[in-house]
């Protein structure tokens, strides 16, 4: 579990840091610019990021985790998806009028009951497999 705390400086620029590998602990404000840490046992990696911008910060945490992966382009839009689609032509009439409504919408998603007894990679004959390549 990663935890992340972020403080604002005098000079206003901030100071994030991520402690990860948490232990059981908890961490306090105390009087003045400080934070107590009382851990119980394990290891506390605590990283810092000097920053001084978030932007910079974000860049300084990427460079440690790594860049996360973008999704699909499909899947960024606006879906629907639904169980119980009779056949192929129950799918394209529901896509058909949300399109006509003037839905927004970019991908129909067909539920599990397209397949043969609910088995991966299959397609039932009652299905709308003519979706299937």
């Amino acid at each position: 579990m990663k935890r992340g705390i972020i403080t604002n400086r005098e000079d206003n620029r901030e100071s994030p840091h991520m402690q990860a590998k948490k232990p059981h602990n908890e961490v306090r404000t105390a009087p003045g610019p400080a934070l107590i840490y009382r851990t119980i046992g394990g290891n506390l990696d605590m990283y810092f990021f000097p920053g001084p911008t978030p932007d910079e910060v974000t860049q300084q945490y990427l460079a440690l985790i790594g860049r996360p992966f973008l999704p699909a382009y499909w899947g960024l839009g606006f879906q629907i998806s639904r169980y119980g689609y009779k056949d192929l032509n129950e799918l394209i009439d529901v896509t058909e009028r949300n399109v006509a409504a003037g839905i927004p919408l970019d991908t129909t998603v067909a539920d599990i009951d397209y397949m043969d007894r609910y088995k991966d990679f299959t397609t039932g004959e009652k299905s709308i497999h003519h979706l299937v390549s």
